[in-house]
């Protein structure tokens, strides 16, 4: 009986929302959704919209941030590669990581984020994009 349950909970377990792909769609739908607050969004990328939205992963991407650039600023040789970048542009990680805490940024602020502290060669133009969305002119966008 116990090996039928955990069948049908594998079977019914959204395999494609737990993967990079199913990720990348639903954030490719989220920013169709900021930029269109008609465009259609389905379960997943709804899902996505909120975790984007939500306080304590924000803290939490900016607490990574910040601690990628300490271990950048003391020149770590186990340092990702982000750090480097970030040692470089200290004034640029730090307001990232305010925006991110305070306020409601735009949810595509926060998927560059996520990129670029995953990026194996991070870009000082995603950098600088992410500053830009996060500017303070900017109207709230997690009300969508």
């Amino acid at each position: 009986m116990h090996t039928a349950s955990t069948w049908l909970a594998l079977r019914n377990f959204d395999w494609e929302a737990h993967t990079d792909r199913g990720r990348r769609e639903a954030d490719r739908a989220v920013m169709r959704r900021v930029i269109d607050p008609d465009a259609p969004i389905d379960r997943r990328a709804s899902a996505r919209l909120e975790k984007l939205c939500s306080r304590g992963y924000r803290a939490a991407l900016a607490r990574v941030l910040r601690q990628n650039l300490e271990l950048g600023a003391k020149r770590s040789p186990v340092a990702p590669p982000v750090a480097r970048l970030l040692a470089r542009n200290p004034g640029d990680a730090s307001l990232i990581a305010t925006g991110l805490e305070q306020g409601d940024p735009d949810p595509r602020a926060v998927i560059e984020t996520e990129r670029l502290l995953e990026a194996a060669v991070p870009s000082p133009e995603r950098l600088d994009w992410i500053v830009r969305l996060l500017a303070p002119s900017r109207a709230p966008a997690c009300d969508l």
